[in-house]
């Protein structure tokens, strides 16, 4: 199996996909010409690094210590979808709260990108109208991004589930593009088709800003873990909450619509005063959130008046069978993953020391997945681009040390530590200049030989001095 999830023979897997899409998107482009590209640019950035896609470490909570490997799928529009393979009931629930507190965050996140871009905090004040703001609007001498977005726009997700397998005649395939359909070492296209991909796409239509919509056989799925804990606040936090007909999908039959309310209380606290008029909330809002129909329990009677019963169980089957286990990851379709860190020295030969809300005292770190150019560029380029800090490295910069760096998400990467000098005598708020006996004398929260590779790097730098 490749490191993306995607199994080389014909047994069957289990993938959940997830679209997260933006809400009043087209709105938006129009009142905000020059700031929506730059705003959905930052949406995509936001949601790959949110789930930990390609080279990130994911920021959910309730995937960075699991094993859990989300995979970019596809952009469309304003859309972005995500496949994870999964292997038991219980990182089922892990996806759909990571989910959840995605699109609770999302916003935050993308709003933080923006002012970051702009050099500021988000927040145009009266009193600074020098600054040459391009987005704001001639009529608000004020603004700040995060209330223009959130007034403006919202995040909403629709996630399903589907068995696929690259058998011709399975209910879900993974389509692959190639001339050399069994070399899962190579970079392919590929798509996943079939009628439950289908319905994921079907069902989207009735996702709504703040929510998580998940599919009949994803709430079927869920609520079948064993965990006694867990299918009570399953019991609590998936409802139908409409029944909808979807052209071509179950015979035109009435579809349940099933959102995924975490923490729910008072239900009518948690919608806006209008959200109940939609279409997706017509069952609730007629009958009540505590009628038989509305509870996840009667999805079991659904699937078997329209006959799915046997492929809903066929999904809860395979993720509780000890057979199903994830596979040693072989080949690999994506480019390994390197880190970079840089011993910046300023003109006071002293190191400039970058402290993460995680690691604590480490040099800073960059993240290639390729070498474009040589290793200067890929150094010199990404601290500028990452940190905004211009040094100078030599052009085969010999590593103070190698290391390996086991990543919460299962996987690891190789990195390296290089010898640099600082080109600029601006301050950069991230970073603290310290002698080898300030270092030396720390305490706290630091990245593995941090002092040791310090050491190193002095010893190195004074060499290096000496022969200058």
């Amino acid at each position: 199996m490749s490191s993306d999830g995607m199994e080389n023979d014909a047994k069957d897997s289990v993938y959940v996909f997830i679209s997260l899409d933006m809400t009043n998107s087209t709105r938006f482009k129009v009142e905000q010409p020059k700031l929506w590209k730059k705003v959905i640019a930052a949406f995509y950035d936001s949601v790959l690094s949110a789930f930990g896609v390609e080279q990130y470490q994911p920021m959910l909570k309730n995937l960075s210590d699991s094993e859990l490997s989300v995979n970019f799928w596809k952009f469309v529009g304003d859309e972005v979808l995500l496949y994870v393979n999964i292997y038991n009931l219980g990182e089922l629930y892990s996806i759909v709260k990571a989910a959840d507190e995605s699109v609770k965050k999302l916003i935050g996140w993308i709003s933080e990108r923006i002012a970051k871009l702009y050099n500021c905090k988000g927040i145009c004040l009266e009193a600074a109208e020098q600054y040459d703001c391009e987005f704001r609007d001639a009529k608000c001498k004020t603004c700040n991004i995060h209330d223009i977005l959130k007034s403006s726009v919202g995040i909403k997700a629709t996630m399903w589930i589907a068995m696929c397998s690259s058998r011709d005649d399975a209910r879900n395939v993974v389509h692959v593009t190639s001339s050399v359909a069994d070399d899962w070492s190579q970079n392919k296209t590929f798509d996943f088709l079939g009628s439950d991909i289908d319905e994921g796409f079907r069902i989207a239509k009735y996702s709504v800003k703040n929510r998580v919509l998940v599919s009949p056989f994803l709430a079927n799925a869920l609520y079948s873990n064993d965990d006694d804990a867990i299918k009570t606040d399953l019991e609590n936090a998936l409802f139908i909450v409409s029944y909808q007909q979807l052209k071509g999908i179950w015979n035109d039959r009435s579809f349940p619509i099933v959102m995924y309310f975490p923490l729910l209380k008072d239900i009518y606290s948690n919608f806006e005063y209008d959200e109940l008029e939609l279409p997706t909330y017509s069952e609730i809002k007629n009958s009540g959130i505590d009628r038989e129909r509305c509870k996840v329990s009667y999805l079991e009677k659904i699937f078997e008046d329209v006959h799915l019963d046997e492929e809903s169980n066929s999904i809860v089957d395979l993720l509780k069978n000890n057979d199903y286990k994830r596979m040693d990851e072989q080949f690999s379709n994506k480019p390994m993953e390197i880190h970079i860190a840089c011993a910046v020295f300023n003109d006071s030969g002293m190191i400039m020391v970058h402290k993460h809300e995680k690691r604590g005292l480490e040099f800073g770190c960059i993240h290639i997945s390729s070498i474009i150019d040589t290793w200067k560029d890929a150094v010199v380029n990404g601290y500028r681009g990452k940190y905004g800090m211009d040094i100078l490295v030599s052009d085969d910069p010999v590593p103070i040390a190698t290391y390996i760096y086991n990543k919460s998400n299962s996987k690891t990467a190789l990195g390296i530590i290089v010898l640099g000098e600082l080109q600029s005598s601006k301050t950069y708020n991230e970073f603290t200049p310290m002698s080898l006996e300030q270092i030396d004398s720390a305490s706290g929260l630091m990245v593995d030989k941090f002092k040791e590779n310090a050491k190193k790097a002095f010893q190195i730098y004074e060499c290096y001095q000496r022969d200058v």
